[in-house]
């Protein structure tokens, strides 16, 4: 707990724009889930370089650092304000408030280069059905795949998980021992990884389809405080979205993910 503490503190001093605030709005983001948080010293990204932003027109102070071993429990209990995630991600959604969205996730299929040539999603459940077994998908542990889950329910494909992202594209590469076909990724995910490690990524693809599409945002408890910091966030974002801002920052990370519209039934509205 105190090294979550100090790792808090210390981004206060990184992010703080200001001199003073009327208080910290305290929150978490994944450890290393490029472009929105990347590994370094500081922590770079799309994540950390809006909360800078906020901080230059907000009465409060964004702070916020890796994600503790037990962030949500935090969240509960009120020691963290806020953490980043998607409304589409989590099957207890409906237990929080979300913002409007940062940005547009994109999962892909990472196939092998001499794998198969697949059109769609449906092609490439078409062609598993043809095979003995259902085709193997490497996911992360613990997430959640609205497009594929229900396939993985109907045994039409076969999931197998891993705890990095790193991990999955090693085992698609030795697909004769692991079994692995495909992995579903982040697109700008598999394109950081393959900047970073060219010689893993040479001969795999990124599908020619999107798997899924889903907006990255705020996730607050659902108590009333929770929804008075969603509702002042939402009002910084469209700030920095109305100003231009916010598609800079992602802008400044290849622009992969693209800018996230509003939708016209956002969930966040009606609440």
């Amino acid at each position: 707990m105190t090294k979550v503490l100090r790792a808090l503190l210390l981004s206060l001093v990184v992010l703080a724009t200001h001199t003073s605030f009327a208080h910290e709005l305290k929150g978490a983001y994944p450890d290393h889930f490029p472009p929105f948080s990347i590994t370094g010293e500081p922590t770079q990204g799309i994540i950390p370089d809006m909360l800078k932003a906020l901080n230059r027109t907000s009465d409060h102070a964004y702070v916020a650092a890796p994600y503790a071993r037990h962030s949500l429990k935090l969240l509960a209990e009120g020691q963290l304000d806020f953490l980043f995630d998607s409304q589409n991600w989590c099957k207890d959604g409906d237990n929080y408030y979300w913002s409007q969205p940062i940005a547009q996730i994109h999962d892909v299929l990472i196939l092998r280069a001499d794998g198969g040539d697949y059109s769609s999603l449906d092609d490439f459940v078409a062609f598993s059905h043809t095979e003995p077994q259902p085709l193997v998908v490497a996911g992360r542990y613990e997430y959640v795949y609205p497009s594929l889950d229900p396939l993985f329910a109907k045994a039409l494909l076969t999931r197998k998980n891993f705890y990095s992202d790193l991990n999955m594209i090693k085992a698609l590469q030795n697909t004769e021992q692991s079994g692995v076909h495909a992995v579903v990724m982040a697109e700008r995910v598999f394109d950081y990884l393959a900047a970073k490690h060219p010689q893993l990524t040479s001969n795999l693809v990124k599908s020619n389809f999107r798997v899924h599409s889903t907006p990255y945002q705020f996730r607050f408890p659902r108590t009333d405080n929770g929804k008075i910091n969603m509702m002042y966030t939402n009002r910084l974002l469209s700030q920095l979205q109305s100003s231009g801002a916010l598609d800079q920052i992602i802008a400044k990370y290849h622009g992969t993910e693209e800018p996230a519209e509003t939708p016209k039934n956002n969930p966040v509205d009606a609440q």
